[in-house]
């Protein structure tokens, strides 16, 4: 990103470039056919992002929209995503798209269901 190393900028665009990064990394891979699951884990890469500026407020908002819609339209493989922010409303009609709850009874709960003995422990 211009002539500053990736230590340079902020937290937020240390993520979206190290998301970008592991999903060129995969996407070689598979096209290469070298060894790799043929999927991906993304922890929180949007959340923190902010560009400071205000020449830059667009991009803020086409960061996460393109960010998305990359994932979905030209990644090779998989894509797991574990954000704070929701995706686009495009993006959800297209993807498999899990909202967690932190209530027992809400959407999801977790990764896991809930059992008799876990439930009781709440």
């Amino acid at each position: 990103m211009g002539d500053r190393s990736r230590s340079g900028h902020g937290k937020g665009m240390r993520a979206v470039l190290h998301a970008a990064f592991t999903t060129a990394l995969a996407d070689y891979c598979l096209e290469q056919r070298r060894s790799h699951p043929g999927f991906i884990v993304l922890d929180s890469p949007l959340v923190t992002f902010r560009e400071p500026g205000v020449r830059e407020a667009d991009l803020r908002q086409s960061v996460p929209q393109h960010f998305y819609r990359h994932l979905l339209s030209a990644f090779r493989g998989q894509a797991v995503v574990v954000e704070n922010t929701d995706p686009p409303t495009d993006i959800l009609d297209q993807a498999q798209v899990y909202m967690f709850s932190r209530e027992a009874h809400g959407q999801r709960f977790g990764f896991f269901p809930l059992t008799s003995s876990s439930a009781s422990a709440q």
